[in-house]
């Protein structure tokens, strides 16, 4: 109707409303501007639909021509022959720690998020790599910081539909934590922040570690009026076997609060807003205080949305102040609701309700 128009030729399994659809907005943004390499890039997902349901094979062109003013987009479809996982062998993970070699090669064989066109399971490339990432995942969870994918071996056997994979994982050595230390703390002492981190010594390292320690540190030091604290990680590996985790912290001053002010305008009484704080000007900053005072709030069911912001840092009678702003969504303050229902014993019934939340 609009000039142009969509084909599909050489689909046999797959319909064409379903291709439509998988390129329906690399079509829609193709009819507004005419970019041919938004053609390309549709042929190329019709290519990743087809593969990643088990059609390892497939290949798509398109034709574009031009006849009496309209536009006639053709995408050449070949799809070749479907193909099923078969068996699956995965070597190199027997005896490790936390690892079994069963749930491993298990992981090729869960069921896809689609619907299969048979019953066995398709064969897709990006299946297995998405496998191999989840298996090395896995081994480094476990400490196995090194390891990789040694091999891997397709065997096609075109005349049952089947590609068997075999694959060997090469672990490495494990890592395991030796030491955690504290460098730039006078504030607490290094046997309770070691109590704070998620980990301890003699557990198997993660790269993630470094940042994961990291927050928890910075929310256990801000929850105590360190408003100010920073910290960083640093990761060290000796020998390949062992890692110290290093942590630098710059606590900084504790600080205070500072004025808070509702900078929305509410038509709730300002008591009942000041009866819900956890804390008050000049005591000690807690942003566990903060929060939960947040959620007091929210649970007069007068307010959409409460929000405290950091508004500015200064010094007051020399030391740290920090004022904060509260941003207050109020509810609608009047509801007025209709119903009609049935019951057995009072058949046919009309409910009404009025509701006015406002505290004025």
């Amino acid at each position: 109707k609009d000039g142009y128009r969509l084909q599909f030729h050489g689909n046999r399994e797959m319909g064409e409303r379903e291709l439509a659809k998988v390129i329906a907005s690399w079509w829609d943004r193709y009819r507004q501007e005419e970019d041919e390499t938004l053609l390309d890039d549709a042929a190329y997902q019709l290519e990743l639909h087809y593969r990643t349901r088990g059609y390892p094979l497939a290949g798509v062109a398109y034709r574009r021509t031009v006849r009496k003013k309209t536009v006639r987009v053709t995408f050449l479809v070949r799809e070749g022959r479907s193909y099923g996982l078969g068996e699956v062998e995965v070597k190199g993970l027997d005896n490790l720690p936390g690892v079994d070699p069963a749930e491993a090669a298990a992981v090729f064989r869960r069921p896809p998020t689609f619907r299969a066109r048979f019953q066995e399971l398709p064969y897709s490339r990006q299946r297995v790599d998405e496998g191999v990432e989840e298996i090395r995942g896995k081994l480094q969870r476990e400490g196995f910081f090194y390891a990789r994918q040694k091999s891997e071996k397709l065997t096609w056997d075109h005349g049952a539909g089947r590609v068997h994979l075999a694959m060997i994982f090469e672990p490495g050595k494990r890592v395991t934590i030796r030491s955690i230390g504290f460098e730039g703390n006078r504030r607490i002492p290094a046997s309770r922040l070691r109590r704070v981190l998620p980990f301890r010594v003699g557990d198997p390292f993660r790269a993630a570690f470094s940042w994961r320690g990291k927050n928890q540190l910075l929310e256990y030091f801000r929850d105590r009026g360190y408003a100010s604290a920073a910290i960083t990680c640093r990761a060290v590996l000796s020998g390949g076997e062992r890692a110290d985790l290093l942590y630098r912290i710059d606590a900084g001053r504790i600080c205070y609060f500072g004025r808070t002010r509702v900078t929305v305008p509410t038509r709730t009484w300002p008591e009942v807003i000041d009866r819900r704080f956890t804390f008050r000007e000049g005591e000690r900053y807690d942003r566990r205080r903060v929060e939960e005072t947040r959620r007091r709030l929210l649970a007069t069911g007068l307010f959409e949305s409460a929000r405290f912001v950091e508004a500015g840092k200064k010094t007051a009678e020399g030391r740290p102040v920090i004022d904060l702003d509260l941003r207050l969504q109020e509810r609608k303050s009047k509801l007025v609701s209709f119903g009609v229902g049935y019951s057995s014993y009072e058949y046919l019934e009309q409910r009404s309700e009025y509701r006015d939340t406002n505290l004025l």
